[in-house]
This record gives C-alpha cells, structure tokens and sequence, in this order.
C-alpha cells in the first residue's frame, strides 16, 4: 500500500474516530424530573374527631430535564403537632414556621415518612391515624417533600380536633 493510501486510510480512521467519540459525548442521557410541591392534605378548619384518618397527597409536577447518574432522593412527609389555645395561635405558629420546617414541638402524630425520587412520576398518599386520646382544640400540620434530605417545599394548615 503507497503512502497516500495509508494516509488516506489513516485521514478516514481518525475521522471516524472523532465523530464516534462526539456522539458519545453528545448522547448523554436526558431524564424528566418530577417535583413534589403539590399537595392535598385536609381542608383548613376541618373539623376532625379523635381516632379520625387524615389523606395526605403528594402529586408530581413536572421538573427540570437532568443529566445526573442517578436519580435525588425525596422523602415526603407529615406531622400534627399542637395543640394551640386558639385558631390565631394556629396561624401564628404556621406564619413563625421556617421558609422550611424540620423539626416540631408537640407532635401527636405524623406518618411513616415515604421515599421516593425525582424519577419517578406517581402520586403517592398516606394516611395518618389521630390519636384516640387527642385533647380537644386546635392543631396544625405540616406536609413536605425533603430533596436529597433538605427541604424543597412545604405547606401548612390548621386542624380543629372536636369531641366525639
């Protein structure tokens, strides 16, 4: 083989090569993710008994496309805590809460926390028992969704726990 046909050959290698390893690089895989920032919990100012079961919902809202390996890790939650002497209590502990609450005093009940990613596109929902022994008066609760352990998004409202 002369000289020109090797470097002709060698031209066409490296050309191939190149545009190989540029749609390689280029075909990184592109995932959705879904955020968990829509919730539906209990009404507000719902009246509630003892022993009652609470819905919690968690509903996917589409996210930003990632390139990442893998998917983060969510963990969606709830908790009751109170109770408070009045509704203007209520709202002023919900409106003294942190942009993103973690730790409660007072709490009668939350649910086992569900783990979840932001891969995955299904609404979940848990249920949550009050206690039998609940004192009467008013409560709040949070729901939330922690993204990689940190809160991303949260939302409160107040319960009111009446005799049975």
């Amino acid at each position: 083989m002369s000289k020109h046909a090797q470097l002709m050959k060698t031209r066409a290698l490296l050309s191939i090569g190149v545009l190989l390893l540029l749609s390689l690089t280029s075909c990184s895989t592109s995932h959705h993710t879904y955020t968990y920032a829509n919730f539906v919990g209990p009404g507000p100012y719902a009246p509630v008994y003892p022993g009652d079961r609470l819905t919690f919902t968690w509903q996917p809202s589409p996210g930003q496309d990632s390139n990442e390996a893998t998917p983060t890790p969510i963990t969606l939650d709830a908790v009751v805590f109170g109770p408070f002497s009045s509704a203007t209590a209520v709202v002023a502990a919900e409106e003294s809460l942190p942009t993103c609450p973690v730790v409660f005093r007072n709490v009668v009940a939350k649910i086992t926390p569900i783990q979840t990613d932001d891969w995955t596109h299904t609404t979940y929902t848990s249920t949550l028992l009050l206690p039998q022994n609940m004192s009467v008066g008013y409560y709040a609760y949070v729901q939330m969704a922690k993204l990689n352990g940190k809160c991303s998004a949260w939302g409160a409202n107040m319960l009111v726990v009446e005799a049975k």
